[in-house]
């Protein structure tokens, strides 16, 4: 099979489908239609009759069954989406942390939240939101990572929807989801190999402080007020 064979079923996946906030560009996919091109793909692949063959013996189903078994399974067993929660997010240096400076980190997200959210309805925080908290600080200069990957981390920190077309909640990140995407944010930038994790984790994720002596919540989410985020060597702030 050739790559130019799926971008045809890729096209044929998205062809009829008119743009929307929750059926995105005709380049991306949502979750029904990969599950769509899998089966496109597993019926090209190993349903097209041999030189020998006017009709092929395999099946749809045993079609999707070897593409999933013999040849994606192996793949998608080596990733878990856990196990960076389980290694250096969910541990107690990380919680202290957070712990400590739960007043800044409440007050960065008020701050940064609502600009979409409808009268009577809890705040959220959006890509946009969560974008212009990021690349407005100065987490960023120096590092490994730019903008563009502001997005994904905001992505993988968002809980998975059942039925992401039905509604936005995918694009709207609650308090919980934000804790979590300001530690991938500080283990993205991290400047440790992962063995030194997640012990090193805590110094790099948010140790946040107002620049002021004054630890008052309403001074911290003043317009123009800045929280520090301290990491070993050197601290950045959020404006």
């Amino acid at each position: 099979m050739k790559l130019s064979d799926i971008d045809l079923e890729f096209t044929a996946t998205k062809a009829g489908f008119k743009k929307n906030n929750l059926n995105p560009e005709k380049w991306w996919l949502v979750r029904y239609q990969l599950m769509e091109i899998l089966v496109r793909i597993a019926l090209k692949k190993f349903t097209k009759p041999t030189r020998n063959e006017r009709i092929s013996k395999v099946t749809p189903i045993e079609a999707v069954s070897t593409l999933f078994e013999v040849q994606l399974l192996p793949h998608f067993k080596k990733h878990n989406c856990n196990k960076w929660r389980k290694e250096f997010c969910w541990v107690q240096e990380v919680d202290e942390a957070f712990q400590d400076h739960l007043d800044e980190v409440h007050a960065l997200f008020d701050k940064f939240s609502g600009k979409y959210s409808k009268p009577g309805k809890n705040p959220f925080m959006s890509l946009d939101e969560f974008s212009t908290l990021i690349t407005n600080s100065s987490i960023l200069e120096g590092k490994s990572i730019g903008s563009g990957e502001v997005g994904s981390l905001f992505n993988v920190a968002m809980m998975t929807q059942v039925k992401e077309l039905d509604n936005e909640r995918h694009m709207e990140m609650g308090f919980l989801e934000f804790v979590e995407a300001i530690c991938r944010v500080a283990f993205k930038i991290q400047e440790f190999p992962e063995k030194y994790l997640p012990n090193r984790l805590r110094y790099q994720m948010a140790k946040l402080e107002p620049k002021s002596s004054s630890n008052n919540l309403d001074n911290v989410s003043k317009k123009g007020s800045a929280v520090n985020i301290i990491v070993p060597e050197n601290s950045v702030s959020f404006y």
